[in-house]
């Protein structure tokens, strides 16, 4: 049998690691590229989503009627200081392609990775209510502080920090005022 806790420690010391060079601009420049963010993945997934304050997830107010992306509806949402999640996001650099080529070298197969990222607020929902997923998740933060939830402990994270969240251990992010990226990485 396959022992996933071994990779999941490997690739959590990996990723302590490995510096992820990316800023707020590049983030921004990224969607620019409005054709690289259809309204689903090829797994049918979104591609661009931002976390409410009512519904969890909304994706469909910057979306056109063919699907296609509108950055300044997008930018509108963010600038408010909504948390914004981009999925699949591992071959948008030539760091995040190297860190998803050493991923397969340990684990065997392609992991899927999101940004989640903020201008930071008090006034809006930044994540998730508590929440589980069947699946292991590891995170690295890029850049920013922020307070995590994990089962009933709670972990002040910054810049550079690794969490690994099991698969059905209760999280959600607590707190985070200040502009946040982190890179999460489900292993489903």
């Amino acid at each position: 049998m396959y022992d996933h806790e071994k990779s999941i420690k490997k690739l959590f010391s990996f990723l302590e690691e490995y510096k992820i060079h990316l800023t707020e601009n590049d983030l921004l420049n990224f969607l620019k590229i409005t054709n690289r963010w259809p309204y689903r993945s090829i797994d049918n997934k979104p591609t661009v989503e931002i976390i409410t304050e009512w519904s969890g997830k909304c994706k469909d107010e910057f979306y056109d009627i063919t699907g296609k992306f509108n950055f300044n509806r997008w930018k509108e949402k963010y600038d408010r200081g909504f948390t914004t999640i981009l999925s699949d996001v591992l071959d948008l650099t030539e760091e995040l392609r190297n860190l998803q080529n050493e991923i397969v070298k340990i684990s065997g197969k392609n992991i899927q990775g999101n940004f989640y990222f903020t201008k930071g607020s008090i006034n809006h929902r930044i994540s998730f209510d508590d929440h589980i997923h069947e699946y292991p998740v590891l995170v690295k933060i890029i850049y920013g502080n922020c307070k995590w939830k994990i089962e009933n402990d709670y972990w002040e994270v910054k810049s550079g920090d690794v969490l690994h969240i099991p698969a059905g251990y209760v999280h959600s992010v607590v707190e985070c005022v200040d502009r946040k990226l982190s890179l999460t990485l489900n292993f489903e």
